[in-house]
């Protein structure tokens, strides 16, 4: 385990976008009759920062913080971190953008920590206009669509998807995935609006696809449940700013909360104990460069 240092943020909101990817399953002794039929695990990425700033000619996040996780406990694995990481206390203004799944908005409300945290509910932009682009491929539909969209014109949205359900009424498949959509983009109105007004946009997507799909399902691969948890949260220390190699050495034999980021002193190499985290001294050989590693171990 990894116990991060806390980011003291300026201002009073913090934003949060996540999101999921499904990576191939590697499963052993299969039945015969799941042979060749695909199974999928599903991680799931929160980023957290305080807003965006400017460094030449490239923004970049404030404060940010990111989980990473295959859990089937995701939002209790997450809060757990996330509050040691920023003092909720201290926050105003929760921003939560995602594509609104089920999983998201269910797990969402559990963000409020205190009487004071409003959470504000964002739809990212990005699936409203792949929303848009799915219903027709006709570009004045779509400019009119987006600009009803952008000038929060909800009765002249309705107005014009009946335009285009009404061309497709002989196609009974094409029109329940156009009322599919239109449902979508109404049912999240309200967060279209909010992600419209936020100073800060949604960029969960490039998040996604530079430290989950590009390591772990752009390539024909598969992972057993442990192994890629195990990865993903190894991914996960080495974002936020962990030393792996160091990692490893810190939490050699040692089964307790590895801590990083704060000035804190591990002296435990010189515990007075019968073993030690020394690979030398573990392995019993006991000649000339053991009794010296031991007495300087144990003085």
């Amino acid at each position: 385990m990894i116990k991060y240092a806390p980011i003291p943020i300026d201002g009073n909101t913090l934003y949060i976008m996540a999101d999921e990817k499904w990576i191939h399953e590697q499963i052993y002794n299969r039945p015969l009759e799941d042979i060749g039929k695909h199974k999928f695990i599903m991680s799931k990425e929160f980023v957290c920062f305080s807003g965006i700033e400017q460094k030449g000619n490239r923004r970049s996040l404030k404060d940010r913080f990111i989980f990473i996780t295959s859990s089937s406990t995701t939002w209790n694995d997450f809060l757990d971190s996330v509050t040691q990481v920023y003092d909720f206390e201290k926050l105003n203004y929760i921003v939560f953008l995602s594509d609104a799944g089920k999983w998201l908005i269910n797990g969402a409300p559990d963000l409020k920590m205190f009487p004071q945290n409003e959470i504000i509910m964002c739809l990212c932009e990005f699936h409203v206009r792949q929303k848009v682009n799915r219903i027709t491929a006709n570009q004045e539909y779509r400019d009119k669509l987006n600009k009803a969209i952008d000038d929060d014109k909800k009765k002249e949205f309705i107005s014009l998807m009946i335009e285009i359900k009404d061309l497709k009424k002989d196609n009974p498949k094409r029109l329940e995935k156009l009322e599919e959509y239109e449902k979508y983009i109404l049912n999240n109105w309200k967060k279209i609006k909010n992600m419209a007004a936020s100073p800060s946009k949604s960029s969960i997507e490039s998040h996604i696809s530079h430290y989950i799909a590009r390591y772990f399902s752009s390539r024909p691969k598969a992972y057993s449940r442990s192994t890629i948890e195990n990865l993903l949260k190894l991914q996960e220390a080495k974002i936020n700013g962990i030393d792996i190699k160091t990692l490893f050495l810190k939490s050699y034999k040692n089964d307790s909360v590895v801590t990083y980021n704060q000035k804190e002193l591990d002296f435990s190499i010189f515990d007075n104990s019968s073993s030690s985290n020394i690979p030398i001294i573990s392995y019993g050989k006991v000649d000339n460069l053991y009794n010296a590693l031991f007495e300087l171990a144990h003085c």
